[in-house]
């Protein structure tokens, strides 16, 4: 009979608890924040370079599309080569700024611990760029798959696609179109 009071006692703690914490999670979804692993993250994975890198990618795949930083229309804009004129923000009510976003920050921490880890490469780069629209982040993932998979095509041509369509640099997309035609891309 003791025992049955304390596990009833405990059970009663544990459900007040959870009933005076839930309005504070419902508010910090509300206002949600995600902390990015902490520079030179490299340097201290004790051994467990491959799992670290693995723990960060999942954590990754469930918020791939957050960004922080959001322009209203009408501001000035860091990298000019995304809008070059001012008319072109005015269509825009919500732009995403998100360069060096928490993302990008997730991916650069994954390829740098798993280098040969394919999937960062092919997948969140071009995450990056089209959910999140971290253009600079998502060239950086790019090139670095490129140093490490240099005959790849599916990384070449989705590489050639970003430097055409978001970065309108046609000369470095078509360098990358005939690296991944070269390499067994299809024969268009």
């Amino acid at each position: 009979m003791k025992i049955f009071f304390s596990y009833a006692t405990v059970a009663a703690i544990i459900f007040s608890a959870i009933q005076t914490l839930e309005p504070q999670a419902q508010a910090a979804d509300e206002n949600k924040y995600l902390n990015p692993p902490p520079e030179y993250i490299e340097y201290f994975h004790f051994g467990f370079r491959e799992s670290l890198a693995d723990s960060f990618w999942l954590r990754w795949i469930q918020d791939n599309d957050y960004c922080q930083t959001y322009l209203a229309p009408m501001q000035k804009l860091e990298n000019p080569i995304l809008f070059p004129s001012a008319e072109d923000l005015t269509s825009v009510p919500r732009y995403k700024v998100c360069e060096n976003s928490w993302s990008f920050k997730m991916l650069d921490a994954v390829t740098k611990l798993a280098p040969r880890f394919d999937m960062p490469y092919l997948a969140g780069a071009s995450t990056l760029a089209i959910l999140v629209e971290d253009f600079a982040g998502a060239t950086e993932i790019y090139e670095r798959g490129l140093k490490v998979f240099p005959k790849d095509w599916q990384l070449l041509y989705r590489a050639s696609f970003h430097y055409q369509y978001n970065l309108k640099d046609t000369k470095r997309a078509a360098e990358l179109l005939e690296q991944a035609a070269d390499h067994g891309g299809p024969y268009w």
